[in-house]
């Protein structure tokens, strides 16, 4: 996962944008989606404990990439089984 933030500020009450390694459909993609200030450090904080997560949504496809609207639910669900950094976008 890519969080867009400075590693040395505090992340409360901070909205962002993150980019999730996902599977969907059976194909391996990148998901952008833009979290609020709730989510967003609790995805950051999963991203730095190596944590994987799960985030409901509506997902739509452009041309060439995929956006996760309306986030919702954000769970951090534990560690990848393969620890390469992928996580899951459901």
């Amino acid at each position: 996962m890519w969080c867009n933030f400075a590693p040395s500020r505090r992340l409360e009450g901070f909205e962002g944008t993150v980019v999730v390694k996902a599977d969907v459909a059976g194909t391996p993609c990148r998901v952008k989606a833009i979290l609020g200030k709730d989510d967003y450090p609790r995805a950051c904080n999963a991203h730095r404990d190596g944590k994987r997560v799960r985030i409901a949504g509506s997902l739509r496809r452009d041309a060439k990439t995929y956006e996760l609207l309306q986030p919702r639910d954000l769970q951090s669900i534990g560690s990848p089984p393969d620890q390469d950094g992928a996580f899951s976008c459901t």
